[in-house]
């Protein structure tokens, strides 16, 4: 990594110091912290004629919110340890592992934000976003729990607002197709088809258009079966006849006998059943053009809806099953806008009580930054937490007679306000603090936990920014006294912070087969001593800064 050829280093609890000269690498450290903990990267970092950079962290003693995001992203823990992994390829990719399973990079970044926070220039930016702020105030009045309700409220509530939209427009849509499913179900139902009429208006159409021609046929069979000299019953009587003489001679055949007089009475009832309908049947345009009208309606509604009958009653089942729908639709719209009711009914509640929550506490974090900006060499220096209210006339939330609309961090806007100096005007911290001034506000936010986290490790960078002496102390002592609750790991180049360390390590350049590299170590008892008496004298040792050295180390060592 860079020019790190293979680094590995241990960090104890308590406040552990990182020192160096310049160029030594501690920016680099602090770029391999990064990518542990979500930051994207570059293939410059890759060592030059090398594949591939890779930056691993061990941890343990992982506070619960971190086991909470790892169930939730489903990684199985291998004991009490979690190994992070960065790989960055000389190509161009890179890709994060969190014991042995790759994950996207995102979710990298959300298990580091449980653990770590790395304090520094990029911090300062983070601090003096005004969107920013509100985050700190809810940390320290231990607000997130409710502020997570008034978010999943929120999310709720445009959820709802999204569904209710989507039917409100298929409503309007449906209402449209529904005045004409109306229509073509009053249009079926009133012209009663059926098959079997259908059949029957056929049959009667075909009766009455051939009238004369069936009359004829009928007339013809007629006369043939019964009326003419040789119709076919009066054979068939003469063969009656004949037979009765044969059946006199031999009784045996009866049966053929009884078999010609059956059918002689058959062809009598034909003959009487047509010679009837052959009287009945009588051309009548009149009904004919009736029938044509009716059959008209049957051509025109199944061609207008499937092409049968079959097809027609399956399309009107369709028409009154969307019409049947349509009736739950408006249903489920009148269920939705309850529920959407009771919703922000309850984001109104929340948001009220996040917001009166914040103003209660606004004050007291002020006073508490104030007082560590104080033992943090800025005794005269003003910090207040403005907080205001988003109004609109068409908000959700309404409050002592106003409406205020609501986001998903609830009805406020926070915004810290600074002055270095009493007496002077309080103007907003982004606009007026400088880097140093910056990184005491932060460091006193951490102190009074306005950005707490359980089990945190703290990593500052640049803390020290354009600040020495006894202000440079005090930074010290605020630094040793906020280890008592996490893990602190700063990178220094003030005497009067190193000696605040209960660890320290030296980061250095040394070459190494024609080729510079960064290195790191652990520093002894004397070796701090040496390495503190050179932060103060330079590169020379001298009696007067191993004195000194010794005088700052003492003030820790009995604090």
């Amino acid at each position: 990594y860079a020019i790190v050829r293979d680094l590995s280093v241990e960090f104890d609890t308590g406040l552990t110091i990182l020192s160096g000269e310049t160029g030594a690498g501690k920016s680099i450290l602090v770029g391999a912290l990064n990518l542990i903990l979500g930051e994207r990267a570059s293939s410059e970092v890759v060592r030059t004629g090398e594949d591939i950079a890779v930056v691993e962290a061990e941890i343990s003693d992982m506070p619960d919110a971190t086991c909470k995001v790892l169930h939730e992203l489903g990684i199985d823990l291998d004991g009490d340890t979690l190994l992070l992994r960065r790989e960055v390829q000389a190509k161009g990719s890179s890709r994060a592992l969190v014991n042995g399973r790759m994950i996207p990079l995102s979710s990298l970044k959300l298990i580091g934000s449980t653990m770590f926070d790395l304090v520094g220039q990029h911090q300062q930016q983070y601090l003096i976003t005004v969107d920013h702020h509100i985050e700190f105030l809810d940390s320290f009045a231990e607000l997130r729990s409710l502020r997570s309700k008034v978010s999943e409220l929120f999310d709720l509530r445009s959820g709802l607002k999204h569904v209710l939209d989507e039917m409100r427009s298929n409503a309007q849509h449906n209402n449209d197709m529904m005045e004409l499913y109306k229509f073509q179900a009053q249009e079926i139902e009133q012209a009663e088809l059926s098959v079997e009429e259908e059949e029957e208006l056929n049959t009667e159409k075909r009766v009455l258009e051939n009238a004369d021609r069936l009359r004829t046929a009928l007339g013809f069979v007629t006369d043939s079966l019964s009326i003419s000299d040789d119709a076919i019953s009066v054979r068939l009587s003469q063969l009656e006849r004949m037979i009765q003489e044969i059946v006199e001679i031999d009784p045996g055949l009866k049966a053929s006998l009884e078999g010609v007089a059956g059918a002689r009475y058959v062809l009598e009832d034909i003959s009487q059943t047509l010679a009837s309908k052959a009287e009945s049947t009588q051309a009548d345009p009149a009904r004919l053009q009736e029938i044509e009208s009716r059959l008209d309606v049957y051509y025109d509604l199944k061609k207008k809806y499937g092409g049968s009958i079959e097809a027609l009653n399956e399309y009107y089942a369709k028409v009154k099953s969307e019409l049947g729908s349509n009736e739950d639709l408006s249903e489920q719209i009148v269920q939705k806008q309850n529920e959407l009711r009771d919703v922000e009914s309850k984001l109104s509640d929340a948001a009220v009580r996040l917001s009166k929550k914040r103003e209660e506490n606004a004050a007291k974090l002020s006073k508490r930054v104030e007082k560590e900006l104080s033992r943090l060499g800025i005794p005269k220096g003003q910090f207040e937490v403005r907080l205001t209210r988003r109004e609109d006339d068409s908000g959700l939330v309404e409050l002592d007679n106003r409406r205020y609309c609501v986001e998903r961090d609830g009805i406020d806007v926070v915004e810290f306000y600074f002055c270095a100096n009493r007496g002077e005007e309080l103007r907003p911290l982004a606009k007026i603090a400088s880097g140093g001034e910056l990184s005491r506000v932060m460091l006193a936010l951490k102190s009074v936990g306005a950005a707490r986290k359980k089990l945190e490790t703290l990593i500052f960078d640049e803390v020290d920014s354009g600040i020495g002496g006894e202000v440079a102390s005090a930074v010290g002592r605020k630094l040793r006294e906020l280890s008592k609750k996490h893990q602190i790991i700063v990178i220094t180049h003030l005497q009067q912070i190193a000696a605040a360390g209960e660890h320290h390590f030296c980061i250095y350049k040394e070459k190494s087969d024609g080729r510079m590299v960064t290195k790191i170590r652990k520093l002894s008892d004397d070796e701090r001593r040496d390495e503190i008496g050179r932060m103060l004298s330079g590169d020379k040792l001298t009696k007067t800064s191993l004195k000194q050295a010794d005088e700052l180390l003492g003030e820790f060592d009995r604090s």
